[in-house]
């Protein structure tokens, strides 16, 4: 490539733009990432192609556009599963079609809609489906108690909002997760001071 190129490609942008697909495509399928329990989940959860049997006929539930979509929602079934989770609490705006997805997983998971008080049993899983009107002081302080609850927890934040993605960044840095999975649309926090530190991106 000739340096006139190499320049136009470069402030054009389509180099850098190259360079993180290059890193979506090589994570895609947990390549490259070193952490066993985060290729684990890259590859055998958030990248399980295979359908369950009750995905045909929870595809009739419509989000709304602050809800997550048909896909979105297959992927925390998966995580609920996968993971052998027990309690989830998902946060969002009036009834969610993804409930239905989380009430699928098993019988005795125990869905909640509102943080716990201290005093209470922490959830093993914090979806945040939608941002708006969020107690933030309060889901910090649940997520510090599950931390100290449970070996392992997870906070799925979905970030199509400026809300979502303000959000996002107020957890880094207030949790300072071990492992971050940045899925697009969504961001997975996993709290668990055994795991090897990164950051990884992964299609799904």
């Amino acid at each position: 490539m000739s340096g006139q190129l190499q320049r136009w490609v470069y402030h054009t942008g389509l180099g850098r733009r190259a360079v993180r697909m290059k890193r979506y495509l090589v994570n895609r399928r947990g390549d490259g990432v070193h952490s066993p329990y985060a290729f684990h989940l890259i590859s055998r959860i958030i990248r399980n192609p295979h359908p369950y049997y009750c995905f045909s006929e929870l595809a009739r539930y419509a989000p709304k556009p602050w809800q997550l979509g048909r896909r979105q929602a297959e992927l925390a079934f998966r995580l609920v599963i996968g993971e052998g989770l027990a309690s989830v609490c998902l946060l969002s705006r009036g009834e969610s079609p993804v409930a239905a997805y989380l009430e699928a997983t098993s019988r005795s998971l125990r869905l909640s809609y509102n943080l716990p008080s201290a005093s209470k049993p922490q959830p093993e899983l914090i979806l945040v489906e939608d941002a708006e009107s969020l107690e933030l002081k309060a889901l910090i302080r649940t997520a510090r108690a599950m931390r100290l609850e449970h070996h392992r927890s997870l906070i799925l934040v979905h970030t199509h909002s400026p809300s979502g993605r303000r959000l996002l960044q107020t957890l880094l840095r207030e949790l300072d997760p071990e492992a971050v999975i940045d899925l697009v649309d969504l961001s997975l926090l996993v709290l668990c001071p055994t795991l090897t530190r990164g950051r990884y991106k992964a299609y799904y």
